[in-house]
């Protein structure tokens, strides 16, 4: 593991068959590789073994590595030369890109990016590996990453002239192995620093067709061929903003009407405008009517029952006479409970819930028909 990329896998095994071990992962400790695993038998001292790298493994990790190169040429010719590597993730699976740059970056960019990459990828060009001198390397113009160590004598990846990297990482022997290059997300992971991560050869296929079944399914679902799937969505989100547009008329007339018949409907207690209703409103409309009351009456101990999904939005508000006098909207709430199930709760000038049982709306009228005010104490 080094640079990014991560380590092999593979079998080391006893030719004689009386030792195997499995190689999950290879790290470097000095000059040691250090492989790291599970064995079966006992190994010894000059035991003849064979020794065989996970061909897929290391041919899918290496399309990731020299796309990695590609990809940090394609972005400092895209979004500037002020585009640095800040990290990466080199494996059989995808690569990850961290660069510095300072806003997102724009699909129309990313479409660029990728485009350039796999013209690069179609040419097919031979990656060419020298080992030169770090500083003639770099004389010449061969891309160093900041904060790296390198050797005196160092090892150079060229593609085709274009893509020019100190690396000591496994690569594909032309570019047209790496398959097809597919950027699949960008986003910020800190202030500064972008991520972009992207997938090649084999995993760039299966995401293709993953794409694909999603978009036969939608098309499928939205009864319409796959390329008007867009235009189809855009057509049902009008007619959903238009449905909610008239929903929302309807519901402040509902509120309207309801506040007219209320206002006609509350009696008058003790100087108090009280009463206990059972509507036919949604909760959000129930809020919207409880505000209409408040300043309608100074005066006011009210319990507003809703209805929506078979549930029971209420809201119980006392103010100006009603809390003098010591009446109290969280009073009711144990009440409403014991009626409706659910749950609720609030402050002396308002409280408010959700039953579950509207057959319980019955019961809460009866109650306040015989308790009147004493509901609210």
């Amino acid at each position: 593991e080094g640079g990014g990329q991560v380590g092999d896998r593979g079998e080391v095994r006893a030719n004689d068959g009386s030792f195997s071990f499995q190689v999950q992962d290879t790290q470097r400790m000095g000059e040691i590789i250090v492989h790291v695993g599970t064995a079966a038998g006992v190994g010894a001292v000059d035991l003849e073994v064979t020794a065989e790298v996970d061909g897929d493994h290391r041919s899918r990790t290496r399309k990731n590595h020299t796309a990695t190169h590609l990809l940090h040429k394609a972005l400092r010719e895209v979004l500037g030369d002020h585009v640095t590597q800040q990290g990466s993730y080199v494996g059989p699976d995808r690569l990850r890109f961290d660069l510095s740059h300072p806003k997102a970056i724009t699909s129309e960019e990313l479409e660029e990016i990728e485009t350039r990459v796999n013209a690069h990828v179609f040419a097919n060009a031979q990656v060419q590996t020298t080992v030169e001198d770090l500083e003639a390397a770099k004389a010449r113009g061969v891309m160093a990453l900041f904060g790296e160590k390198y050797d005196d004598k160092v090892r150079v990846v060229d593609v085709d002239g274009w893509s020019t990297e100190l690396c000591g990482g496994t690569h594909v022997k032309a570019v047209g192995d790496i398959g097809p290059f597919l950027i699949v997300s960008e986003g910020a992971i800190q202030a500064g620093v972008r991520r972009i991560e992207a997938v090649t050869g084999p995993v760039a296929v299966e995401h293709i067709q993953q794409q694909r079944r999603y978009l036969e399914e939608a098309a499928r679902a939205l009864k319409t061929p796959p390329d008007e799937v867009v235009e189809r969505v855009q057509q049902l989100q009008k007619q959903i903003k238009d449905a909610r547009k008239k929903a929302s008329q309807s519901s402040k007339a509902d509120v309207q009407s309801a506040f007219e018949r209320l206002s006609k409907e509350l009696e008058q207690r003790e100087g108090i405008a009280t009463g206990f209703f059972s509507l036919d409103l949604p909760q959000a409309a129930l809020r919207d009517l409880s505000t209409r009351l408040k300043g309608a009456h100074a005066d006011l101990a009210v319990g507003l029952l809703g209805e929506a999904d078979g549930k029971v939005p209420w809201i119980v508000i006392c103010q100006g006479k009603a809390r003098e006098d010591g009446l109290k909207s969280s009073a009711a709430v144990a009440h409403l409970r014991e009626a409706l199930g659910g749950g609720g709760g609030g402050k002396p000038d308002l409280a408010q819930g959700q039953g579950l049982q509207a057959a319980g709306k019955t019961k809460v009228l009866e109650l306040f028909q015989a308790q009147g005010l004493d509901l609210f104490r």
